[in-house]
């Protein structure tokens, strides 16, 4: 196809929703014609990001089927729907930003759109654009632990902050200032035997400026499991986009480094239970040594009946704590990870169940 993009911008604004308008009306009116997806949810008063991704991304797909091309003569596989009618950065301030394409904002005047935001409240603020960079500040003690004392005081200034734990010159994880890794409020180098900076802190408001320093370092990043949630981890990295269509192709497989806490394991007392267990899973009962000619037992994991992640500190487990579970009665055991369900009540789920279903079995395949 030969439409350009201007073109492509003219025929597609008809068929625009109300709410896709609305998202463009929003980018002609904030500076520059870029806002991040963050500040377009504020200024739209909208209650989820993700209401904003997906509109953007919708419109991209609708550019795409015009033109039949990328406006930067990338192939397909190599861009996401939105970079058909904006160009984007991540900035230290204000996340991921987008920036309409030049022929874009042309192609919405020419269809009527107006730099007044037509669609955006009379009384919504327009995004600020800041030239300046967020503060990243660093401690780290390399002769004594003078930058431990430093340290609190920000992070105790900055009780919405984050903080980079350089863990090695070559791998990072990133805290909320009011993570228990970063110790107590009062808490002395001398009181934690040691200073919390003998590791650097990278520390900012903002998490999007400690990625962007963590880029220029060389630096991955990981997100503590304890304080930072994975999806509003993401976002941060890059903001996600929806598709009209339920089947969306993608490339997987690319390996990266995860980081993870987990909590010790006797391999000796598991040993010992999967062995008094015969391959019978506790919970449904069936016998997994049957199954694949005695391969079904890598189908079996070992139950703490007493949950470990819930507790505070190490403690005293003998067999008898332990249930040997299948995995898929074991997802069902984990079902709300606050509260395991005991191993004697999913049991006696099973046996309900049993006596109404036609195989007279719970079912261990979809």
């Amino acid at each position: 196809m030969s439409t350009s993009l201007f073109e492509a911008v003219r025929l597609v604004a008809p068929t625009l929703s109300a709410a896709q308008r609305r998202v463009l009306d929003a980018l002609l009116f904030a500076p520059d014609h870029s806002a991040s997806a963050g500040e377009l949810r504020t200024i739209l008063r909208l209650s989820a990001v993700v209401e904003v991704n997906a509109e953007v991304g919708r419109i991209g797909r609708k550019l795409y089927k015009l033109m039949g091309t990328n406006p930067d003569g990338l192939s397909s596989g190599e861009f996401e729907w939105w970079h058909m009618l904006a160009t984007g950065e991540l900035t230290k301030v204000r996340g991921f930003v987008w920036t309409l394409r030049e022929e874009v904002v042309r192609g919405l005047l020419a269809s009527g759109f107006s730099l007044g935001g037509r669609g955006v409240p009379k009384d919504a603020p327009a995004p600020e654009n800041p030239t300046a960079d967020a503060t990243v500040e660093e401690f780290h003690d390399a002769i004594d632990v003078s930058a431990h004392d430093a340290f609190q005081r920000w992070r105790i200034s900055h009780s919405d902050g984050y903080y980079l734990n350089l863990e090695t010159r070559n791998k990072a994880k990133l805290h909320g200032c009011q993570c228990w890794h970063a110790g107590g409020a009062n808490l002395s180098a001398t009181e934690l035997g040691g200073s919390l900076t003998l590791k650097k802190k990278v520390c900012s408001d903002e998490p999007a400026a400690l990625l962007s320093w963590a880029n220029r370092h060389r630096v991955p990043v990981a997100a503590c499991a304890h304080c930072i949630d994975g999806e509003a981890f993401a976002e941060i990295v890059s903001p996600a986009q929806a598709s009209d269509s339920p089947s969306v192709a993608s490339i997987e497989g690319i390996v990266r480094e995860t980081v993870a806490l987990i909590r010790g394991r006797n391999r000796a007392l598991r040993d010992a239970a999967l062995k008094r267990s015969c391959g019978v899973c506790a919970a449904c009962e069936i016998d997994f040594s049957r199954v694949l000619d005695g391969k079904g037992y890598g189908a079996l994991q070992v139950h703490h009946t007493k949950q470990l992640s819930l507790l505070n500190e190490p403690t005293s487990t003998s067999i008898d704590d332990l249930a040997v579970v299948c995995a898929n009665c074991h997802a069902l055991i984990h079902a709300d990870p606050d509260s395991a369900i005991p191993v004697s009540t999913l049991r006696k789920m099973w046996k309900a169940e049993s006596s109404t279903s036609p195989t007279g079995r719970p079912c261990s395949n979809p």
